[in-house]
Parts: structure tokens; sequence; C-alpha cells
């Protein structure tokens, strides 16, 4: 059982929801690497099986739901993929001095699925690449996705996502150590449906963090840059990484996204690190925000960022799904 905000002119209506999910899949993955294989890659030939249903057991009123968003469905998702992945290892990325496994390979993965909502039946096609390896100049990754639900020959529910991650090799300024992160995203959406819970906001991942929900559209994009530097030496036993980050972001409805208004987040903060207690790292951050859509403009906020939202892509194949919008 859970409550959902639905917003109607200015205000937000709370409704009151519940639902029955279950969910049943199985996968194989067959090694098709050569008996030479020098570089040890992980090469993998993937197929998958998806069934889940959604049953309501409480369903919001029609007034606020015309389209039936929150209805019962039933999905098959199949998958059949490719994926090579291996890691490198490297210091002061996401932790102090520690050392991190860093995925790279590619994959691509051909999604089918059958869906069964609102006394209606309709196929879904999908695909996934992703690629990432390490240069002279830093690490780059990237994954680009698209996925349609298909009814009487007509798109619906389409979805298509870019994103790219970089990361500079370790530089070094007397003893200190820094990186620069950047993390490009751009999301776009065909025909969704007309329910608010079908529109992204830009306080979804690889958003704004700290942003309410209300500000929604079909399309948007947004980039984030993070220095993060790594201060040498300890005291009694805390390292710290101090560490700044701008963020821009847009979100727009099917037509003008990059017209539309840049909304904007500045955060300074640390990750601190002690191996000798149980909870052995934590962050403080402090961020300001020029202007929030609902709120108001020039307000500061603690700990709306953390820096582990810079997160890396994975090489690995698992769960098929649809392509998510978000």
């Amino acid at each position: 059982m859970q409550t959902e905000q639905f917003p109607v002119d200015d205000l937000l209506n709370p409704q009151v929801i519940s639902y029955d999910f279950q969910e049943y899949w199985y996968g194989r993955a067959f090694k098709i690497n050569s008996k030479s294989n020098p570089n040890r890659y992980f090469n993998n030939l993937v197929l998958a099986l998806t069934y889940n249903q959604k049953n309501f057991g409480r369903q919001p009123d029609v007034v606020l739901d015309p389209s039936l968003y929150f209805s019962k469905e039933k999905n098959w998702v199949g998958m059949i993929g490719f994926s090579k992945q291996k890691f490198y290892q490297d210091t002061f990325l996401f932790n102090f001095e520690i050392e991190e496994d860093i995925p790279y390979g590619e994959n691509i993965a051909l999604i089918i699925g059958h869906q069964e909502k609102n006394s209606t039946s309709r196929m879904y096609s999908g695909i996934s690449v992703s690629y990432g390896k390490k240069f002279k100049m830093g690490y780059f990754s990237g994954v680009a996705e698209w996925g349609s639900f298909y009814n009487s020959g007509s798109t619906e529910q389409t979805t298509f996502k870019l994103g790219l991650n970089y990361f500079s090799p370790l530089l070094h300024v007397g003893s200190w150590r820094f990186r620069q992160f950047i993390k490009p995203t751009f999301i776009c959406g065909n025909n969704r449906d007309a329910s608010f819970k079908d529109r992204l906001n830009l306080l979804e991942s690889d958003g704004l963090p700290g942003f309410n929900s209300r500000l929604n559209g079909v399309q948007k994009w947004s980039v984030s840059f993070q220095t993060q530097s790594y201060i040498p030496g300890s005291w009694y036993g805390f390292r710290f990484s101090p560490y700044c980050n701008a963020t821009l972001g847009s979100i727009a409805g099917e037509n003008a996204l990059l017209s539309s208004k840049v909304y904007s987040k500045f955060s300074i903060g640390a990750l601190i690190n002690n191996d000798f207690l149980v909870f052995n790292s934590f962050q403080i951050s402090f961020s300001y925000y020029p202007t929030i859509p609902f709120e108001g403009d020039n307000i500061m906020k603690i700990n709306s960022f953390e820096n582990n939202n810079l997160t890396l892509y994975d090489f690995q194949l698992s769960k098929p799904a649809y392509i998510r919008y978000e």
C-alpha cells in the first residue's frame, strides 16, 4: 500500500493505492571465449525470459487517472544479448586509496516483449548498446537505448536514451590528487501515456537531486561536472576527499527542449573515510539552487548531493526488462 500524489491544477491530491506484484525470470549465459584469450575477457551469449503481473487491490479515482495507468497488467519480456566485460583496478576514485574494480567492455541486447493491459495486447521491441574503455586521456563509457510498444501498427510509449561517462586520469598537484568527472545524459519519449507517472522529472536518476517532482515533461537533458580531490595524510584516522559539483538540466514537452529553461545546482562537499569505524565512510555536502520551481529562488540544501551519483555503467546483462523511461 502506498500513497501517490496526483497533481490537480497547482495542488497535489493524495490517493492511497495497493497492488500485488509477482515476477519470475530465468536466464542462461553461454561462454563463447576462444581457447586463446590472452586478454581474459568474459564473452557471454545471454538468453533470458521474464514474466510478471501486477494486480491492483485499490486504484485511484478514475477522474485522477483517466488513462487507467494504474491497472492490471501482464508482461512477457525476452532478451538475447552478447556481453564482453573485463575489469581493471584503480585507486582514488569513489574511495580513498582503496583498489576498485572498474568495468569496461561492450554489450548489445535485443528485447522482445508482449503486454496485456486495459483489454489491449501489444508487442514491444527494444535494443540496448553500451561500450567502455580506458584511454590515455581517461576512461570513457556510453550507452544508447531505444524501445517502443506497438499497437495496431502505431508506436506507443517510445523511449530513447543516450548517456556518456568520463573521468580523467589521476592528476597530481604537489602531494594532492585530483580527478575530473563528466556525465551527460539525454532522454526522449514519444506518444507517452497521459498519466503524470509516465513523465520525466529532474528529480530522477541522472538529474538534479533536490528538485521536486512537480516539474515534468517527456524529454530532458542533464550534465554533471565534478572535481574530486584527495587530501594527503590523515587526521586521527580520518581521510578527506573534498569535491565540488555543478549540474545543469532542462526538461520540456515534445518540442523546444533546447529553448526551455535551464536549471542548475552547485555543490561542495567531502567524502570522509575512517577504516576504524563501523561505518567507514560518510559524506557531507552543501548545495545552492538559483531556482527550484514551486519552491523559490536562492535555496540552500544540506546533503542533497552524494558523489556516488556519478556511478559507472555496467557491462553485464541480467534480467530482461523494458527500456526504463527515467
